[in-house]
């Protein structure tokens, strides 16, 4: 969209301050507040609210923007925008030339994550934006043939173009264009860490609603194409799991996860105490697989295969660890298609009942885990319970941070660990034995601080994946 000499026409002036949490930690993230004042064309005769929707649809960009390998090259590394994001003041002009649209100028500021050795020992640094003048024409500017070069060849649809979009692409037509895509210098200035925080050992570890049990669920959602559609299937796969002399090129990433931590903590000392299969096995399918299952299939949730294990731990205090793991599909609209509530009732029981609660796999775009979306305004939370949750999905930073503390309620009592960046399921299962490692023994009289929780997740990524920004949100400094 070419840049027009404009006339104005109205102003809009400011919006509520970006809220800032008290609590924060990561070890390679730095938290900022990105501000920049931005430019966008509309449809004539917008009101503001209408107008505010459409800035947001533009800055969404800059969710591809940030982690588009353009960017990285320019910058030198990766970013995210979170949910906290203030627009004002909005000023619209008509343009002489369009007499359908309007030219709007308006002021940005938002939360966000940066690696942090994108500041060195500054404070605060530029950063380049990159959005579309006209979000909903960008698309068509990056077609040739049958595909958009200007995005992920597979996720090639105009539906996910803002989350994958790189206008400065080898071969994209917008490279380097300044009439469609609007070019400009943000500012980063980055925000305070906490040096030393604390989980609350003595709830976790003492009576926080399961006695003297500490109950840790971990629920791991299918990841890639090759996810089972039929307990059959999944069977199959996690019997390849279990053979040396296969081949796991056809097994979910998340099945193998899970059958690790499955060994890990049998290595661990914790009994298997329960074991539960969900899904439909006929007799053919049944002597076909040679195994003795029958008793353990459950007819509660048929719709989508999935398994769900418990361990058990007793020490010579008395007191118990509870760790219970679910693998099964968590995609929102896998689960609407199947009429299942498998996943989401595992995820309402966990969030009201566990101590420790780690999520493997996709964000879905904030839809695999939108709370508001599966469960309403019904109650999901003990306000009383101290929590640890750890939300380890693509940029869940993004999507979660804001909606599981309002839920909460009392958000003293809710540490979250987040996702900046997005999350390679090939590191899942050290990311979940770095989470757990410090809270499988209760009558250790070691208290391990969330900065070396957090350093022990990040160095548990492979050196080829690196960091994924993950960081620590909370509301009070525990002592």
């Amino acid at each position: 969209m070419k840049k027009l000499l404009p006339l104005l026409l109205l102003s809009f002036i400011a919006l509520a301050p970006v809220q800032k949490a008290k609590a924060f930690y990561g070890k390679q993230s730095e938290k900022t507040i990105l501000t920049f004042d931005g430019e966008i064309v509309v449809p004539i005769g917008l009101d503001k609210s209408e107008i505010e929707k459409k800035i947001m649809v533009q800055v969404g960009h800059l969710l591809g923007t940030f982690h588009s390998k353009s960017f990285i090259k320019e910058f030198g590394s990766e970013g995210v925008v979170g949910e906290d994001k203030t627009i004002s003041n909005i000023k619209v002009f008509s343009l002489k030339d369009d007499s359908e649209k309007e030219f709007v100028t308006y002021s940005f500021e938002s939360e966000a994550l940066f690696n942090k050795k994108a500041f060195g020992r500054k404070k605060t640094i530029q950063v380049p934006i990159k959005l579309p003048f006209s979000p909903e024409e960008i698309y068509d500017f990056g077609i040739e043939g049958n595909k958009n070069i200007c995005t992920d060849s597979h996720y090639n649809g105009p539906e996910d173009f803002f989350y994958f979009w790189d206008p400065d692409k080898k071969g994209c037509p917008l490279k380097g264009d300044t009439f469609e895509v609007f070019r400009t210098k943000g500012t980063l200035k980055k925000l305070s860490k906490t040096k030393r925080t604390v989980p609350n050992y003595e709830q976790i570890f003492g009576d926080n609603g399961n006695g003297d049990t500490t109950r840790i669920d971990l629920l791991f959602g299918f990841v890639n194409d090759k996810s089972p559609k039929s307990l059959a299937h999944y069977m199959r796969q996690s019997l390849m799991i279990l053979d040396p002399n296969s081949s796991l090129m056809e097994v979910d990433d998340t099945i193998t996860s899970a059958y690790e931590i499955f060994d890990h903590l049998e290595m661990k000392g914790f009994e298997l105490k329960e074991r539960t299969l969900y899904g439909t096995l006929d007799t053919e399918e049944m002597e076909a697989l040679n195994l003795d299952i029958a008793d353990i299939i459950s007819d509660e949730e048929p719709g989508i295969p999935g398994e769900k294990r418990t361990y058990v731990k007793t020490f010579p205090s008395g007191k118990e660890v509870q760790i219970n793991i679910l693998v099964a599909d968590s995609d929102a609209n896998a689960h609407k298609t199947n009429k299942s509530n498998l996943f989401k009732n595992a995820l309402a029981d966990s969030l009201m009942n566990a101590d420790l609660i780690e999520y493997e796999g996709h964000s879905g775009l904030g839809e695999n885990l939108n709370l508001k979306e599966m469960f309403g305004d019904k109650e999901i939370f003990d306000p009383n319970k101290s929590q640890v949750i750890f939300i380890n999905g693509c940029h869940s930073y993004s999507y979660y941070k804001n909606m599981f503390f309002q839920q909460k309620g009392n958000k003293k009592n809710l540490d979250l660990i987040l996702s900046g960046l997005t999350t390679i399921s090939s590191d899942g299962p050290n990311n979940v034995k770095a989470f757990i490692k410090y809270f499988l023994n209760p009558d250790t009289k070691r208290r391990v601080s969330f900065q070396s929780i957090l350093n022990n997740i990040e160095n548990s990524n492979s050196e080829e994946n690196g960091t994924y920004l993950t960081s620590l949100y909370g509301d009070i400094l525990s002592k």
